[in-house]
């Protein structure tokens, strides 16, 4: 990650959030100074955070019905506009200036049939009548998950929101949240779920299936190159390790 945002300037800075570049890259952070996005300038479809290809897994491998929760800078819209040429990306953002900055320094209107509502995640969970295949979970407040999307209600009305064979991935981008929130997951899906740590970032990807087996994840995941680890621990559920 440190080589990418070398040599930067700022292109964009108000309050609360700042975009900066360098000759191939393009990113944004909050006050805390947390990376929250970052992009190649000329192939945006290429994800360079490392969480992002785990987390868009199920969603490349079997295109379908999506929302995604969280904009952040549409690296994640970005690296699936190549599997979804059929198929409308939906993503749910409650912060009108991130869906700015998107438009403006991030390229959000070159996606094709892109639909971003500015909403709060769980509204959309709660009163939204259509179902996903895939409902990807990327949420931060500053750097935890917001307080009113870590609770067990929360997942529940996201397994609502899936088909019956959909999947469910969530980004897990603080240690603090990895418990509780595996907690309620392990719960609802019925251990039907695989963490998958990232090798050089602290982000933890939370795979659940809402069918009646965990197997096509497992199949997904005995298929994708790069997997070096695929088990059982008592404490996790299963863990695959790229």
């Amino acid at each position: 990650m440190f080589w990418k945002t070398v040599l930067s300037h700022c292109i964009h800075h108000e309050s609360e959030v700042q975009v900066r570049q360098n000759l191939l890259f393009r990113w944004f952070t909050f006050n805390n100074a947390t990376i929250q996005s970052l992009i190649h300038r000329y192939h945006p479809e290429r994800p360079q955070l490392e969480y992002i290809r785990l987390l868009i897994l199920p969603a490349c491998a079997n295109p379908g019905s999506f929302c995604l929760l969280g904009l952040g800078g549409a690296g994640v819209l970005h690296a699936l506009a190549p599997y979804y040429q059929h198929h409308p990306l939906h993503a749910v953002e409650i912060n009108p200036r991130v869906i700015e900055l998107c438009q403006t320094h991030f390229m959000l209107n070159q996606l094709p049939d892109c639909t971003v509502i500015h909403a709060n995640a769980i509204d959309v969970v709660q009163e939204e009548p259509h179902r996903y295949q895939h409902l990807l979970v990327d949420l931060f407040d500053a750097i935890r998950l917001p307080q009113d999307c870590a609770t067990k209600a929360f997942f529940q009305h996201c397994q609502h929101a899936l088909t019956p064979d959909g999947t469910l991935a969530i980004n897990i981008g603080n240690a603090l949240d990895l418990r509780p929130t595996l907690t309620h997951i392990s719960q609802l899906f019925q251990n039907r779920h695989v963490i998958l740590p990232t090798a050089r970032a602290r982000n933890w990807i939370i795979l659940a299936h809402n069918g009646p087996s965990i197997e096509p994840i497992l199949m997904l995941l005995r298929q994708t190159k790069g997997l070096k680890q695929l088990k059982w621990q008592d404490t996790w559920g299963y863990v695959a390790v790229f």
